[in-house]
């Protein structure tokens, strides 16, 4: 991995249940966004509720 070179902390999130989720139908649906870049999403946030 490249983010301790710039700097960055890295940080695991468990990312079972993301495709699962209503969080992921309503990502979906209100950013217009396919499957995949919805599970990022889901992802993204749950870290950000986790780690701050």
């Amino acid at each position: 991995m490249k983010a301790p070179l710039y700097g960055l902390n890295t940080k695991f999130v468990e990312p079972m249940g993301t495709a699962s989720s209503i969080e992921h139908d309503e990502a979906i649906k209100r950013f217009r966004l396919d499957r995949y870049t919805a599970s990022a999403y889901i992802i993204a946030l749950r870290s950000i509720q986790k780690y701050l």
